[in-house]
């Protein structure tokens, strides 16, 4: 799956979690989402953080004081 995502940030549309892809780690378990399931993007607040199934930033991969591109 990782090999077909070339953008910064994805997000679960079913759970509304945004990860860091550059920081993914186990914990996020992205590994079971399907690849249809996923909004990718390399802008959080101009992008991510504008889609409707947005909720929250992963707690593993996205720092909080982590800035837009």
């Amino acid at each position: 799956m990782y090999r077909y995502l070339n953008k910064k940030f994805i997000l679960d549309i079913n759970s509304g979690v945004c990860h860091d892809f550059s920081n993914i780690t186990i914990n996020c378990q992205i590994y079971k989402v399907d690849l249809s399931d996923i909004f990718e993007s390399d802008y959080l607040h101009k992008e991510i953080k504008k889609h409707l199934r947005y909720k929250e930033k992963g707690i593993y991969c996205i720092r909080e004081h982590f800035s837009d591109q």
